[in-house]
């Protein structure tokens, strides 16, 4: 039986969020997926909150995420880096509170924070 407008909200159990998962995300990236559980577990935390108290246990809690795929960041390139500064410098004044961080691919990682121009920067050895 699946949730919904004529159930309490005490009585959905962890059987009932799968199905719901299987039947609208099970074909979902794996991000989505886990991103509508961590949506029902905050849901359900609130609902077992001491302020509510609607639930004694959050039926969310145990329902395994899917893994997901690692991708390799996209990086800027040193000109792209170089050009971006350049801009962030000429627009200074319109806006003194922007914070800039670049990680390359060689870990090297810059800081800029405009007006006073911070500029930080580690290498690691190749």
């Amino acid at each position: 039986m699946m949730a919904g407008k004529d159930r309490l909200v005490k009585e959905i159990t962890m059987t009932d969020i799968v199905e719901y998962l299987k039947t609208h995300y099970d074909t979902a990236a794996p991000k989505t997926y886990n991103s509508q559980i961590q949506y029902l577990r905050t849901f359900f935390n609130w609902c077992k909150a001491k302020a509510q108290r609607h639930i004694l246990e959050n039926p969310a809690e145990d329902i395994p995420l899917k893994a997901e795929a690692w991708k390799e960041p996209e990086y800027l390139s040193v000109d792209d880096v170089r050009k971006l500064t350049v801009c962030l410098w000429k627009h200074r004044e319109e806006d003194p509170h922007f914070i800039l961080t670049v990680h390359s691919d060689k870990r090297s990682s810059m800081a800029i924070m405009l007006p006073s121009v911070f500029i930080w920067i580690t290498r690691s050895r190749p």
